[in-house]
């Protein structure tokens, strides 16, 4: 049964590869600036959550923690440091800014669909979170701080996006 769990978490921490192709396709399909936007908010997002684990390289990964990059390998990463978790704030980052992007389009046509929206992106980020501390590659402080990263991030492109926009319409 171990085993078998253990196979379920590695496949949702290596989902985020999906995630993260996912909108580099969709813009090489369509040209749609949005999804290049998107792409590159991700790459900028692991990208500072790098930069944050050499400011915090004190918050180590818990002790057991193993084969905690991207495709679940590298063996050992006990002494990395954790703080915070990229694939909980690059993750967070995608939902919070299609959400933003959704609400500011006139998507969501009930608050239904504002719930039902956040309400699976908030199951999909807790799977994340739950199988980076089940891998025991971060815990809780590091997951949650994975998150408020993942947002402050969305946000501030979504406002830089919108004030671009708004700065060429003029």
């Amino acid at each position: 049964m171990a085993m078998k769990l253990d196979m379920v978490w590695d496949a949702v921490s290596v989902s985020l590869l999906a995630y993260v192709i996912f909108p580099f396709i969709v813009f090489i399909a369509t040209g749609s600036q949005i999804y290049f936007l998107l792409f590159v908010g991700m790459i900028t997002t692991a990208i500072v959550v790098k930069l944050l684990k050499i400011l915090f390289y004190k918050h180590k990964r818990p002790k057991g923690a193993c084969d905690c990059d991207i495709f679940n390998s590298k063996g050992s990463a006990e002494e990395h440091p954790g703080m915070p978790s990229g694939h909980v704030a690059t993750l967070t980052f995608f939902f919070v800014f299609l959400w933003i992007l959704s609400w500011q389009n006139g998507e969501f046509t009930s608050i239904i669909d504002h719930v039902l929206f956040i309400a699976i992106a908030s199951l999909l980020i807790a799977a994340m979170g739950m199988a980076r501390y089940y891998k025991k590659c971060h815990n809780t402080m590091q997951i949650v701080a994975g998150i408020v990263v993942g947002t402050v991030i969305a946000i501030t492109y979504m406002m830089l996006w919108y004030r671009m926009k708004n700065h060429l319409r003029k």
